[in-house]
């Protein structure tokens, strides 16, 4: 049983970098990581291939960062070989733009599965894998956590719905868009999987953007204020804390 899985990663600026600033609208940093829920996808492809080596695992990407170091983890991790599209600098790709770029590379791949986070760690839009289904006229299931392959044909998936477990079956081919679980948590590569990972294959696509046309441009990246004002409201008994705080919540418009 020799599957083909295709495991889609964006690589965003560390949300964790308090050191970002913002450039051409965009937020920036010195710092580019997978982002979060699609290394919880890796994981659970990388535990396929765990019970079937026959198993092949692409890491496929569309980035105009450097991805060197986030591709090069992806394989220590445990993946076969990676595909990287690059796109031109400052270039706001919209999800109709990218599921096309993308059905290009899987149609001449042919991967039987394909799992992807189910947002991203900067836009959160959610509408990649979806798309993708619809344009690929594969099965999909969102909000996944755990894989088991059923036969040749057929996975069983495990999935969150509000606060119930559902155990489903579906054929492939098959797009499942994966949330964060103990079952996912994503693997450590040891030293050796870190050396070994330069000697796999990183396929660089160009200019394939240059022929998608761009239906959203982005205007502006504000940067959200958060800071929270602690008022300690002081009295000589909880009545009289009481009539405060009715006051200020009022004075705040809040009721």
């Amino acid at each position: 049983m020799n599957l083909k899985i295709g495991v889609l990663v964006k690589i965003v600026y560390d949300p964790d970098d308090p050191n970002f600033i913002i450039q051409n609208n965009q937020r920036k940093s010195d710092k580019v990581v997978i982002s979060t829920y699609d290394e919880n996808a890796l994981e659970l492809a990388l535990k396929l291939k765990d019970e079937n080596n026959s198993i092949e695992i692409t890491v496929l990407t569309i980035t105009d960062k450097d991805y060197s170091q986030p591709i090069k983890k992806a394989l220590a991790m445990g993946a076969d070989k990676a595909i990287v599209i690059n796109t031109t600098k400052n270039l706001f790709l919209d999800t109709y733009s990218i599921t096309n770029i993308l059905t290009k590379i899987i149609k001449d791949q042919k991967f039987d599965i394909i799992l992807t986070g189910f947002e991203s760690a900067d836009w959160s839009s959610r509408t990649i894998a979806p798309y993708l289904a619809a344009k690929l006229n594969y099965n999909y299931l969102t909000f996944c956590h755990f894989i088991k392959i059923k036969d040749n044909n057929t996975l069983l998936v495990s999935k969150n719905f509000n606060d119930d477990e559902y155990i489903l079956e579906i054929k492939l081919p098959v797009i499942l868009s994966i949330t964060t679980h103990p079952n996912n948590i994503p693997r450590y590569p040891k030293v050796k999987d870190i050396m070994l990972a330069s000697k796999k294959p990183i396929i660089t696509i160009s200019d394939i953007t240059n022929s998608i046309e761009n239906y959203i441009d982005l205007q502006k990246t504000e940067v959200v204020n958060n800071e929270i004002e602690c008022i300690i409201i002081e009295g000589d008994s909880p009545q009289t804390k009481a009539k405060i705080l009715v006051s200020k919540l009022k004075e705040l418009k809040i009721i």
